[in-house]
């Protein structure tokens, strides 16, 4: 009798664990959902989150809340997101800078990008516009003559070592064979007036950025990244037209959560923001913006930072980038 009393015992718990983890992840989500923008509010990262939002809570089922943790360039609010539970309750909505460029120029860092994080919904891609204070030249052509004829008296600004604008301006010297000098600043508004100024000879800002002052002339809009024009700025020609197809921009939102959070739950996550991203309403936002909505889940997204890797990695090298390690 024992015996046969503890081989139910353990018939019952075997049971009981085989209905547990499909249960669990059926239950997903029974809480709060936090979404970690790595940057402050107002900022890009934090235009997409809150355009997706509230379809996400409204597909899932639970309050999503937006917590803006900005700091060290993006790399504060990846790490706290990189040390979460993996069970769905963190996500975080970064840019190109903590998850592809700083992994390729910091001498040391608190995270590892590729193994620390699961990509789950690449949300938008963003174009740059490279954009030169209005007597500089009114053509990508001749600005890269200018600069050939005149090596290192042309200047590109950016809004830090190793951001998206110092990579699309070595990435434009690799190509076109020129030297220009690099002269970094601590925001996009400030490297903008200092365009408009004439402070430096050329900027690769956000169409939001730049856009406006090419309309009053302030500035001459030279080309925009990718092989599509953009409806913002649709005279303004792309890179490919200007004749120089490779020069891209790593510019992006994605969402990404902890490592080994499971593929069900991933699964959900990325086909919420699927049909959120299909919204007229947010289409209509984040492309008035001059965003590119994407939508690329788990495994495109996997790919395309694997391939953006292998491109700017060849620009880091090129340039000789290195920034001091995190404290």
């Amino acid at each position: 009798m024992l015996r046969q009393g503890f081989r139910a015992a353990i018939g019952l718990a075997a049971l009981m664990v085989l209905s547990c983890g499909p249960a669990s992840a059926q239950v997903w989500p029974s809480k709060q959902i936090n979404l970690v923008v790595n940057s402050a509010p107002g900022g890009p990262t934090d235009i997409v989150a809150r355009a997706i939002r509230d379809h996400l809570r409204n597909q899932l089922g639970q309050q999503v809340i937006v917590l803006n943790r900005d700091g060290a360039s993006g790399r504060t609010g990846a790490l706290s997101v990189a040390r979460a539970a993996p069970d769905g309750y963190t996500l975080l909505m970064s840019g190109a800078g903590p998850m592809l460029i700083s992994p390729l120029t910091m001498e040391k860092m608190q995270y590892d990008a590729v193994h620390d994080f699961e990509p789950v919904n690449l949300c938008v891609e963003v174009p740059v516009i490279l954009s030169v204070h209005k007597s500089v030249a009114r053509t990508l052509a001749e600005f890269v003559e200018k600069a050939k004829q005149a090596p290192g008296k042309m200047s590109f600004a950016s809004t830090g070592v190793g951001g998206p604008a110092h990579m699309v301006g070595e990435y434009l010297k690799l190509l076109a064979g020129i030297d220009m000098l690099h002269v970094p600043y601590r925001s996009q508004p400030q490297a903008v007036v200092a365009l408009v100024g004439h402070e430096v000879s050329l900027y690769t800002g956000t169409p939001g950025a730049v856009a406006p002052h090419g309309q009053t002339g302030a500035l001459n809009l030279l080309a925009i990244t990718g092989t599509k024009r953009s409806p913002l700025v649709p005279d303004v020609p792309t890179t490919a037209e200007a004749g120089y197809p490779k020069l891209g921009a790593p510019a992006f939102f994605g969402l990404f959560v902890p490592a080994k959070t499971p593929r069900e739950i991933i699964g959900k996550i990325d086909e919420a923001s699927r049909l959120a991203l299909a919204q007229p309403e947010v289409i209509k936002s984040l492309e008035g913006v001059g965003f590119i909505v994407r939508a690329w889940g788990p495994e495109r997204f996997r790919q395309y930072i694997s391939d953006e890797m292998q491109i700017w990695s060849q620009v880091v090298k090129s340039a000789g980038i290195r920034v001091k390690a995190d404290d």
